[in-house]
């Protein structure tokens, strides 16, 4: 009697496959998303394979996480970024009066544009004030946005020493002879 209970779980929840997502690791598989899309690894479509996924942006994440991520996973934090994109595209879209702070990653506005908007879009309140992903990556990976240049990576040779950098912000000094190439 009791097997046919467990044998008759239907489509529901597997808890034990289940893996909660921090901002670092969502913020990490952006990046390496950012990166792979800057490296072409894309298809046609602007959509990573399922190897690609595997073979390159699993590993990579699963090493610097503290859970494993799977594909599946991959694809649940895919239907979030692709949520997150819509409701902040379409603060961006429709209204006049907004801005995005990068640095602080958040939406900027007056109170009374805030007050118009969350009127008529009152699931959005979540945009307000809080930090969010960033908004230019997520244009990227599931807005079909271009990159903006952030992911360059930059070689740089002084004293017959190469040094490899890649970093969001670089402060240039003027004797250093620097080569570049989108990665």
């Amino acid at each position: 009697m009791g097997d046919s209970q467990e044998n008759n779980k239907g489509k529901s929840r597997d808890k034990d496959n289940y893996v909660s997502w921090t901002m670092e690791d969502t913020n990490e598989l952006l990046h390496l998303l950012v990166d792979a899309m800057n490296r072409g690894l894309h298809d046609a479509n602007g959509s990573l394979s399922k190897q690609n996924v595997e073979r390159i942006i699993l590993p990579q994440l699963n090493a610097k996480t503290k859970f494993s991520k799977t594909y599946s996973h991959y694809l649940s934090r895919m239907k979030w970024f692709r949520n997150q994109y819509n409701m902040m595209s379409t603060l961006m879209r429709n209204n006049s009066g907004f801005g995005w702070d990068p640095i602080g990653k958040t939406f900027t506005a007056h109170e009374d544009v805030w007050k118009d908007y969350l009127k008529s879009h009152p699931s959005h309140s979540k945009l307000r004030g809080k930090s969010m992903v960033d908004y230019e990556y997520l244009k990227i990976v599931v807005g079909g946005g271009v990159s903006s240049g952030n992911f360059y990576r930059f070689y740089f040779l002084y004293s017959n020493i190469i040094i490899y950098l890649s970093s969001f912000s670089f402060t240039f000094v003027t004797s250093i002879i620097f080569l570049f190439k989108m990665y």
